[in-house]
């Protein structure tokens, strides 16, 4: 079923949709009021409420990977946060207030998914298809420029394993974490070492009545506890003594395998240890998981899994394990957009993705400074292809983004709507585009991130997610938008 309403059939006034009510399109929301003094914009949300990853991830010790003060909102500075690393509760708690704080409601269509968007030339502006999740009706809206905020967090991904549908028991991600579940006596399987297996396989085993074994695949490294600072001295001599600083980064190395040999089991050291190096996988903060499995009650399979049957998981040593509870803690589908967009000339993004250089003809994400892509006037993106830094806060990343974009949108949203000052489209340069991916390839090539084992922020072996270089370097890249890297019509 579908519906149009009247006003998108004629020239609207500038409008921004912005895609999420995540932390992304709640920065993107007030700082269209704050620096652009605009108010016409929509944030189409699929779930309830806002909170993004922090509303959608409830797993027992859910909780924030990097310290609370550095993960908040620069312009929303939060003095009670309880612990180093904010649990969830809290997480979630920060973000709706800032939403509610700035009046974010009356801007959103909550249980609304955006399945698509078209670029329509004749009229500058974006087509978009909306559909009410609660009842399957689509409708159509217009919109001059659209911000995708989905993230990569967002559609959890189930492990490729024969015979999924088989369990006869209990079975979710823990992405939506099922709280009806009773996990005294019972037998549960993990199947998956993520960061957030890491942080509720200690809740899980705290009761002694539950049995927990974990299927794991690719070991982790693991940071304990707020480091203390660096001494002047330390500083001074890692400075001018020769070779003081790359000993002193092999004792760092040394360190960290000493932290897993004298916290872990020494049954599970050979397989706890990495064999990559350290900084081409984020760290995981230790929440107690290594101490943890020292208890009766967990234990590490490293076996690999070769089929789920009826009563539980055959290893791939021919081996049957009975369980009650299968808890898959396996990531997200990443390396998607998660609605089709169509471009100028009607080109779809996922083709234009296909057509890079190195991708096999796969889709893997790209865009210029993961903002925007050729071909797609007016379509900016938070979080987009090649912004993650492996070694900073993602919500200082999302402000960087989102103050480059409002300078990008400003000629956009000129007043009046037939003003001829007001910049009708705005897109990446294909030569800026393609010198900017050329210098991703190559960063790629010289770093750690290439020996990396098969990883979530891989497509086809071609990293898509991280940024090759420092939190720093990142906002001096984005701290001005190059014109002459842009077309503006």
């Amino acid at each position: 079923m579908s519906a149009q309403s009247p006003n998108d059939r004629v020239e609207l006034p500038p409008r921004v949709v912005i895609v999420g009510g995540g932390p992304g399109g709640i920065m993107c929301a007030i700082a269209l009021g704050i620096q652009l003094n605009f108010d016409n914009y929509t944030i189409y949300e699929k779930a309830d409420d806002f909170g993004g990853s922090w509303r959608d991830n409830t797993y027992p010790g859910c909780a924030c990977d990097t310290p609370a003060h550095w993960y908040s909102f620069s312009t929303e500075l939060h003095p009670a946060w309880s612990t180093t690393m904010a649990p969830q509760p809290e997480l979630l708690a920060y973000w709706k207030s800032i939403a509610d704080k700035h009046g974010l409601t009356a801007h959103t269509t909550f249980h609304t998914r955006v399945l698509s968007a078209s670029w329509i030339p004749s009229r500058s502006c974006w087509e978009i298809e909306l559909q009410d999740v609660r009842t399957g009706v689509t409708s159509t809206t217009n919109a001059t420029a659209i911000i995708s905020a989905a993230g990569l967090l967002d559609e959890p991904s189930f492990p490729s394993i024969p015979g999924l549908d088989k369990f006869k028991g209990i079975q979710f991600h823990s992405a939506r974490w099922d709280h009806s579940v009773d996990f005294s006596n019972k037998r549960v399987a993990v199947i998956g070492n993520s960061a957030s297996a890491a942080q509720f396989v200690p809740r899980l085993v705290k009761d002694t009545t539950t049995h927990v074994v974990q299927f794991c695949r690719t070991p982790n490294w693991f940071v304990y506890g707020p480091s203390p600072d660096y001494s002047p001295l330390l500083r001074w001599i890692l400075a001018h003594i020769p070779l003081a600083l790359r000993l002193f980064r092999t004792w760092v190395f040394i360190d960290l395998v000493a932290y897993i040999h004298r916290t872990a089991p020494p049954k599970y050291h050979k397989q706890l240890v990495p064999s990559y190096p350290f900084s081409c996988r984020r760290p995981i903060f230790d929440p107690g998981y290594l101490t943890c499995l020292h208890l009766p009650n967990v234990e590490l399979n490293w076996d690999g899994i070769s089929e789920i049957v009826e009563e539980g998981i055959r290893t791939r040593q021919g081996e049957v394990l009975k369980f009650d509870i299968m808890v898959a803690a396996t990531g997200f589908i990443t390396g998607r957009y998660t609605f089709a967009i169509n471009g100028d000339h009607g080109q779809s993004l996922e083709d234009h993705s296909a057509k890079q250089p190195e991708t096999g003809g796969v889709p893997v994400p790209s865009a210029y400074l993961g903002i925007n892509v050729p071909g797609f006037p007016n379509l900016f993106f938070i979080g987009g292809p090649n912004t993650v830094t492996s070694n900073g806060s993602a919500v200082f990343t999302h402000e960087v983004e989102v103050d480059y974009i409002m300078q990008l949108l400003r000629p956009l949203l000129r007043q009046p709507a037939r003003s001829c000052d007001r910049a009708r489209a705005i897109e990446a340069r294909q030569d800026a585009y393609e010198k900017w991916n050329a210098q991703l390839r190559a960063a790629m090539t010289s770093n750690s991130y290439t020996t990396c084992p098969s990883s979530w922020f891989r497509v086809n072996g071609r990293n898509f997610t991280l940024f090759p270089w420092s939190v720093v370097s990142f906002w001096w890249l984005m701290r001005r938008v190059q014109w002459q890297d842009y077309i503006v019509a």
